[in-house]
């Protein structure tokens, strides 16, 4: 970014007053808004990246900002060598494996071939699942391809003497059996299988053959065995076919047709997952070299399409970023530009071997790249979600409150600069400060991030840009309370003129002038019978000829309407739309896009309505092949007819504490707890399971750490001779020991420098903080993996237990000031180890937020902070403790 962009969009921003557009954005503070059971925004849903490995430049980034690990290509079949299928059967012992929250998928031509035995590969699967790997080796989600559907022509298929559609087939059936084997194994019940990722989910192409002879085919096959279904919405060109749009009315269009076949297939919508999404963009629109605004460029489709996902958050398993880690592998060949998706990038691209690293065409010197201001942006953002509605389908809007905090996001779809106004039923006074951030990204000038600029009025309009998304984190003078809330349901039209069977299901070929009913069951309007109902109809529209014939030709307008002539709701006729969500899809063949109706809620009835749906014109001028040599003309089709209707209530949540029983013996995990207004699946009301992955309540745990060994001080000195760590285990056995590993660049995983020889305590005299002895200590500055197993004796040696791995970074004395936690909140914990309360040195504290976790990660308590905090409850060990945006470590005796 230049500074003079900056400093230019920084004096607009605060002094324009021009205006093209003008809407309003209606906020009400005081009405908490639920989507199905759902209020929370849960960010590990949303602000993850997509790797899994720890980069020395990224990964303190990655904490700071809240940012979480998403996918990584690896799993059981990517060691093993093609088509070799150990059948060393796996452990059944019943006890529930862990997992951890990541994506594993694999390129299919790298992993399989038609007619491979799924018998053998499944058992593989569960070997390597159950026992080869650990927690950090077993993903919570196994999506077994890649994108498996565009390469299903490969010769590598094919020349085995297979069609492309028989390939496609094929990789949906092994879809199905990994899910089938996966689900068999209690050991393996916290792991869900999601696919078949969708990289061209263009299902309107050519009479939307492309839904009937991938999506369906693949639901059709493997839909019921899937935890969730995985597809890739990007804007641009995803390895094939023409440039889409999918921010706005297309990727809704495409998500609800997938949620509206799978709830009317097996009775509610199946869970998605976006396992990738961004922006794809021809690189020879920019200069050769790096270049901030072709790294920057896919933030404005991540932040456009992100309010969609925050609108699915029920229905949503994990949302992923296409922003990678720092991608070697691209540069072991001269390149002309970065690889654009990194977080992580080199200061310079070179055209011959770099002599420090003779294998890479690139600089030493890496540094995060301009992505990294996208979760910046988002950093701070969370809470429970209140009552926002814009007027305008281009401004996206979403509001989250936490405490005395409320975070206003809004997002410019539209291609103008738009004016907005903000009209608070409530929340408009007792502000105390307004912080605004903005980022702007239009490909018309250099990307901006602006990262606060501070105020104590709230605004009554704000300027949006073109390509701008804007943040409000909103500070009042008391916490923000909630008095009503309203509750969003979606309800899936049944077309009466469509078979649930037939061919394009549930897509209905539209006929002119006819009126297609859609029907909705057990519709709840409330108590109060007052609310807000929106009909969502995804149509796909012919808009030009694709080819010459049949009477047309190529690039012929084909002459119909995108907006239906007449739609009814229980004979009613409602007011149509004149706009969509998002661009117009000019340029494209067909049109596919999500209209939304504003319906008056007096026409809905509680129990069963109607919807009917007219088109005066519906065929065109050209002809579509859909095969076997079948044509057809080019048709309107509705694609899905969803029926949103958001219920007002006079009762406010009241939250109950429910404990998740994964083991099903009835007992819950005491450490792992929500709260919810409504029952929880696979949850109990107590906490009281001593051993929470073993039914059998043995703690019989193969993987189970049962304790931890944490360096005292994060960081230490380039000077230091010695360290010291805190040591907790209290199940040791009299002849165990804890070793304790420093593992330098370029040791293998199980070498490195031995610090200790081991130690063996006993269980009584823990937790105990000993100084390690480091003959290779000094150590340059770096991040060094200290890694942690236990030693048992054995017939003629040791097995050694697989423990776990945290980093120790070394930095220059200077570095080692006042403390980070202390320097960004103010506060210090005044006792640090804690017996049964901890406080903080100042009253600041008081009315934050606050979350404890395990060191794993693992929440386990939050509240409000007042004075002091009762963890009388907690055993002995290390723990985080969230405040203020910031973490610090304490230890509990």
């Amino acid at each position: 970014m230049k500074n003079k962009y900056a400093i230019y969009i920084l004096f607009f921003l605060l002094f324009s007053s021009v205006s093209f557009f003008s809407q309003t954005v209606t906020i009400d503070l005081e009405q908490q808004r639920f989507l199905g059971d759902v209020s929370e925004l849960d960010r590990s849903k949303y602000f993850n990246v997509h790797d899994n490995k720890k980069d020395d430049v990224s990964h303190q980034f990655l904490i700071d900002n809240n940012v979480g690990f998403g996918r990584e290509f690896w799993g059981p079949f990517a060691s093993k060598g093609l088509g070799n299928f150990p059948i060393t059967p796996h452990t059944s012992d019943g006890i529930i494996r862990k997992v951890k929250r990541n994506v594993y998928t694999a390129h299919p031509v790298n992993v399989w071939r038609p007619g491979y035995d799924s018998e053998k590969a499944g058992n593989t699967a569960l070997r390597y699942f159950i026992d080869e790997v650990d927690v950090n080796g077993r993903p919570e989600y196994w999506e077994p391809f890649n994108e498996p559907f565009i390469k299903a022509d490969y010769n590598e298929f094919t020349s085995l003497g297979y069609t492309t559609s028989e390939v496609i087939t094929e990789m949906s059936v092994w879809f199905r059996e990994m899910a089938k084997k996966i689900h068999s194994a209690p050991e393996l019940s916290k792991m869900k299988v999601i696919g078949f990722s969708d990289a061209y989910p263009s299902f309107e192409r050519r009479g939307f053959t492309n839904w009937r002879d991938r999506k369906k085919k693949f639901i059709d096959i493997a839909g019921s065995d899937m935890d969730a279904l995985s597809v890739h919405p990007y804007d641009g060109v995803n390895v094939t076919g023409q440039s889409n749009g999918r921010s706005g009315s297309n990727s809704e269009a495409i998500l609800d047709l997938i949620e509206t076949y799978t709830a009317l297939k097996f009775g509610s919508p199946k869970k998605l997952a976006i396992s990738e999404f961004g922006v794809i963009k021809n690189e020879d629109l920019y200069p050769p070299g790096i270049n901030d605004s072709q790294i920057a460029l896919s933030i404005k489709g991540l932040n456009n399409m992100l309010f969609n996902f925050f609108e699915r958050e029920d229905n949503i398993e994990i949302t992923i970023p296409f922003v990678i880690g720092r991608a070697d592998w691209y540069f072991k060949q001269a390149r002309n530009y970065p690889y654009v998706s990194s977080l992580v990038m080199p200061t310079e691209l070179r055209s011959t071997p770099n002599p420090e690293s003779p294998f890479l065409y690139r600089s030493n010197e890496m540094v995060l790249s301009w992505k990294a201001n996208f979760y910046r942006f988002w950093k701070n953002v969370e809470g429970e979600r209140a009552t926002i509605k814009s007027d305008d389908l281009d401004i996206q809007a979403q509001i989250f409150v936490n405490g005395t905090k409320a975070y206003l996001v809004l997002n410019n779809l539209d291609d103008s600069d738009r004016n907005v106004n903000l009209s608070f039923i409530s929340g408009s006074s007792n502000v105390s400060e307004v912080i605004t951030k903005s980022i702007i990204i239009n490909g018309t000038m250099d990307p901006i991030y602006i990262d606060g600029v501070t105020s104590s009025n709230l605004p009554t309009s704000v300027e949006l840009k073109n390509g701008e998304t804007k943040l409000l984190e909103i500070t009042y003078n008391s916490e923000i309370s909630f008095t009503k809330t309203i509750t969003r349901n979606k309800y899936y039209g049944n077309p009466s003129d469509v078979v649930l069977t037939s061919e394009f299901a549930p897509v209905l070929k539209a006929t002119a002038n006819t009126n297609h009913t859609f029907t909705f069951s057990n519709v709840s309007k409330g108590e109060l019978n007052s609310g807000n109902a929106t009909l969502r109809i995804g149509v796909g529209v012919p808009l030009e000829a694709e080819f010459n014939g049949g009477g047309a030709s190529a690039g012929q307008d084909e002459g119909l309407n995108i907006i239906p002539t007449e739609v009814k709701v229980n004979g009613t006729a409602i007011s149509l739309p004149s706009n969509w969500r998002g661009y117009d899809q000019s340029g494209r063949i067909e049109f596919f896009g999500l209209l939304e109706l504003d319906i008056p809620y007096n026409l809905l009835v509680s129990g069963n309505n109607s919807v009917t749906i007219k088109y005066a014109k519906t065929q065109g001028v050209s002809s579509v092949g859909i095969g076997n040599s079948r044509w057809e003309k080019a048709n309107v089709t509705i694609a899905s007819v969803v029926l949103s209707v958001e219920k007002k209530s006079n009762e406010l949540c009241t939250p109950v504490k429910y404990y998740t029983d994964i083991d099903n013996d009835g007992l819950g995990d005491p450490n792992d707890f929500v709260f919810s207004c409504t029952p929880l699946k696979d949850g109990v009301s107590n906490g009281n399971d001593v051993c929470p992955s073993d039914p059998t309540n043995t703690c019989n745990d193969p993987e189970a750490m049962t304790g931890f060994v944490r360096p005292v001080l994060e960081k230490i000195a380039n000077t230091a001779e010695s360290f010291e760590v805190t040591i907790n285990y209290t199940t040791l056995q009299a002849d165990q020991q804890v070793f304790i590993e420093l593992r330098k660049p370029g040791a293998g995983y199980y070498r490195g420098a031995h610090i200790s020889p081991g130690i063996a305590e006993s269980k009584n005299n823990v937790p105990l903080t000993i100084t390690l002895p480091a003959t290779d200590l000094p150590l340059a500055n770096g991040t060094y993996p200290l890694l942690t197993y236990i030693r048992t004796p054995k017939s003629g040696g040791f097995d050694y237990g697989f423990g776990e791995t945290i980093n120790l970074e070394v930095v220059d004395p200077s570095a080692l000031g006042i403390d980070a936690f202390e320097a960004k909140t103010g506060l210090k914990i005044k006792s640090n180890p804690v017996k049964s309360t901890l406080s903080f040195n100042s009253d600041k504290a008081n009315g934050e937020s606050y979350k404890i976790f395990q060191i794993n990660g693992k929440l386990i308590s939050s509240g409000k902070y007042r004075n002091q905090i009762n963890v009388s409850s907690l055993s002995k060990g290390l723990y985080l403790i969230q405040i203020k945006g910031a973490v610090a470590k304490f230890i509990k005796n």
